[in-house]
This record gives C-alpha cells, sequence and structure tokens, in this order.
C-alpha cells in the first residue's frame, strides 16, 4: 500500500488482551486529501533600517528635549510660587 497517495485508507488497531484486559480490535476509515501547493517565500526589501549613529542621534534629541521640558517646569514653579 503507497501512503503518500490521497485517498481513503483503513486504520485496525487489534489487541490479544493480557489476564487483566480482554482482547480488542477495530477499525475506522481515514481520507487524505491531496497535499496543498506550495509557494515560495520571496524576500522583500525591508525599509531603511537605523544605524546605531541614528539611533544615537534620535536618544541624544530625546534627552535634549527632556532636559528642556525640566527646565520649563522649573521655571515655571519657581515664578509662580513667588507671587503669593
Amino acid at each position: 500500500m503507497d501512503t503518500t497517495q490521497a485517498g481513503l485508507y483503513n486504520i485496525i488497531a487489534t489487541f490479544a488482551g493480557t489476564q487483566s484486559y480482554g482482547s480488542s480490535f477495530a477499525t475506522t476509515g481515514l481520507t487524505v486529501g491531496s497535499p496543498a501547493t506550495t509557494t515560495t517565500p520571496t524576500a522583500t526589501q525591508l525599509g531603511t533600517v537605523a544605524t546605531e549613529s541614528s539611533l544615537i542621534t534620535y536618544i541624544a534629541i530625546a534627552a535634549i528635549a527632556i532636559i528642556i521640558t525640566i527646565i520649563a517646569a522649573t521655571i515655571v514653579m519657581i515664578k509662580f510660587g513667588r507671587q503669593k
């Protein structure tokens, strides 16, 4: 029997039994379909990848923006704190 082809296959299971268990027999059918067609994946060009130097630049810009925000918030707090 060639098991690489699509079609109907019978599965037979038998158990001779032991002193503790009786014998058993079962059969069932299984339908195997044709294999799906496969496609070969193709590589796609990703967008521009950030380089280490550009990543450092972005981190530096973010750090400067945070420092400016902290300084501005401190100036506002000092200015409004003195108006009491």
